[in-house]
């Protein structure tokens, strides 16, 4: 691969899209840039999770001064090993960096691989060239975090190289309009719908506020945890206060006095009751041996996942896999007390849900609780793991 730098490549590039960008001549702005993270020679797998998004890599968090509309992304030198196979079909998306949602994804091109490792460009002759993809017009708001990530349709496992890291120029840009386009009307649409699709323009009704979507096929986006994809028309009234109170009416007449009832027998104490709650969470794959932080990420460390529990008991162990694992491959999520194995559920063949509701322990206040993932021949299958908690 030519690992020449790009300055003089990155103003030429420039220069192209801000008049052609895929077939159309207008008039375009570069509305960020910048490089993949320093991580050595950029030869990825086409299997990577982050934040449970997937990619073979991803850029450096940008953030715009103002509104602005995306309309194509552009990377530099993407290239495939023919090792793996022969032919890689390559697209990218934008994501929020503060809630890791994909707002924006390209169309896609096909790329020849090449021998070597790393390979060279299989797409653009080996000469560092921009390989610009559309994406719809894409709403990106000012001072929002963002970032790109470089796609491969199927995830295969291919060894890939992705821009230049010589000098570790501008590996990426957005293109689109500096300015968003004015929405000049509103179409009522009535109440929100999560089945249905919303061009921008579009107002609803949710939750008693109304919103206008900022995009064309805009679905299944909540409006009100949604703000790339709708903005807020009308808040929902607060309560009004009471009214005035009526006058009172005439008092009725007194009625009949009636018998006096027999006294009931005291009843005995009832027992003391227990407070429940359920500890879990939701994980992508993550290989064997992994650590299950509750509600949050998965480790490799033992002391970087457990945590001190109140006494009580643990039991109802709930594991729900995705995919079962299939064939001779198996899963085993294992509740661990100060660092020993106590409950465990298997999955295994076509198992997609285990739950084992015999077996219980006692954690005493201080006591360490962990969560082990295990697993073999079962990678692909997303895992989801719940058990129930009861202190005095």
């Amino acid at each position: 691969m030519n690992m020449n730098p790009l300055v003089d490549k990155g103003l030429a590039l420039s220069a192209i899209l801000a008049l052609t960008i895929i077939g159309r001549v207008e008039a375009q702005a570069v509305l960020a840039e910048g490089h993949m993270p320093a991580v050595g020679d950029y030869i990825a797998y086409c299997d990577g999770s982050y934040h449970g998004l997937r990619y073979c890599d991803f850029a450096d968090t940008f953030t715009l001064s103002k509104d602005a509309v995306a309309t194509a992304i552009v990377r530099v030198d993407p290239g495939c090993a023919i090792m793996d196979q022969p032919t890689l079909e390559l697209y990218y998306e934008i994501a929020t960096a503060d809630t890791y949602e994909v707002v924006a994804t390209s169309t896609t091109k096909q790329v020849t691989c090449t021998p070597g490792d790393p390979p060279g460009d299989g797409s653009n002759n080996g000469n560092n060239d921009p390989v610009v993809l559309s994406i719809p017009a894409t709403q990106l708001f000012a001072g929002r975090p963002y970032f790109t990530l470089l796609r491969a349709v199927g995830d295969p496992r291919a060894r890939a190289k992705w821009g230049v890291d010589a000098g570790h120029q501008t590996s990426f840009q957005v293109f689109g309009a500096s300015e968003p386009p004015p929405i000049t009307g509103i179409t009522w649409r009535g109440a929100w719908a999560s089945t249905e699709t919303y061009a921008a323009g579009d107002g609803i009704n949710f939750g008693g506020s109304s919103y206008i979507s900022l995009q064309d096929n805009n679905t299944a986006n909540q409006p009100d945890v949604s703000p790339s994809h709708w903005d807020l028309i009308a808040q929902k009234g607060d309560t009004g206060g009471n009214g005035a109170a009526g006058p009172q009416g005439r008092q009725g007449p007194e009625g009949p006095a009636g018998p006096q009832g027999p006294a009931g027998a005291q009843g005995p104490a009832g027992a003391n009751g227990t407070s429940g709650s359920f500890i879990g969470g939701n994980y992508g794959n993550m290989g064997t041996n992994r650590f299950l932080v509750p509600w949050g990420s998965d480790v490799g460390i033992e002391g970087n996942a457990d945590f001190a529990v109140p006494s009580g008991t643990a039991s109802k162990l709930v594991v729900h896999l995705t995919t079962p694992p299939g064939g001779s491959g198996w899963v085993t999520v294992t509740v661990r007390k100060n660092g020993g194995n106590v409950l465990s559920c298997t999955l295994t063949g076509a198992d997609s849900t285990c739950v084992n509701s015999t077996g219980s322990v006692t954690f005493a206040d201080g006591d360490l609780l962990s969560v082990l993932y295990t697993e073999s021949n079962a990678a692909g299958s997303r895992v989801r793991f719940s058990l129930q908690y009861n202190t005095p």
